[in-house]
């Protein structure tokens, strides 16, 4: 389950109409439908099923929360990472997916047309390298005891802290339903590229635009169950 191979591009193997492989009842999906802005409702994959079950049976354990942490030594900027993680969330659905499951015989994934970016900062830099060494590690701390509530979309979160050095550490935080190991390199892969799009040479950005592309044109991740005859079904 990841972003470049559930990529937003039209892709002409794909027939399944929005809300096509949804298999809820026609109250159910309305009722999501009147909850929600929705782009596409569709069964959740057994290994995300499974990832949901155990997810809900023991929240503390947090067992499929993911934290990534990057250290910039030239810093980052706000404003730009913001952008471009805006940028990601929009183009790529699993980034804007929660989960139903509460009276459903099969969970969903449930895919937003919008979300909140997910991003946030701290200012550490006043601070000296002790006291910032502390106040990142409880803030990290803090965000891994966050989690995420897997009906509320983005199962995602960006944090950029910035430190006395003037480097800034990236904290990258999303639960496993929704991103695996070899989805999250090239995500943030193609983010990286966005965020320094603006500021390169020519050749750098057109080689960043090119990965963009590339990164929008794969199969949208609705193909594969359109292909998928049986699926085992996970009861929650």
């Amino acid at each position: 389950v990841g972003s470049e191979r559930d990529a937003e591009a039209t892709s002409p193997a794909s027939s399944a109409k929005p809300f096509e492989l949804a298999d809820l009842g026609d109250a159910q999906l309305a009722e999501l439908r009147r909850v929600h802005d929705l782009e596409d409702v569709y069964p959740a994959a057994p290994i995300q099923q499974g990832m949901l079950f155990e997810s809900l049976y023991d929240e503390a354990h947090k067992a499929y929360f993911n934290q990534v942490a990057c250290r910039f030594p030239r810093g980052l900027d706000d404003e730009a990472l913001r952008e471009a993680l805006a940028a990601a969330v929009a183009r790529h659905a699993i980034l804007r997916t929660s989960f139903a499951w509460e009276d459903l015989a099969v969970p969903h994934q449930v895919v937003h047309r919008t979300v909140a970016t997910p991003f946030e900062s701290h200012d550490l830099r006043e601070f000296t390298a002790e006291e910032a060494a502390i106040r990142l590690e409880s803030l990290m701390a803090a965000d891994r005891e966050r989690g995420f509530a897997l009906d509320a979309a983005p199962l995602l979160r960006l944090t950029a802290v910035h430190l006395p050095d003037g480097s800034s550490q990236l904290v990258w935080s999303h639960h496993h339903a929704i991103l695996d190991g070899w989805s999250l390199p090239k995500l943030l892969e193609e983010l990286l590229a966005t965020y320094q799009a603006p500021d390169i040479d020519i050749q750098a950005h057109q080689e960043a635009q090119t990965l963009l592309e590339q990164a929008a044109s794969g199969l949208k991740y609705t193909d594969y169950f359109s292909d998928t005859k049986e699926m085992n079904h996970v009861t929650i």
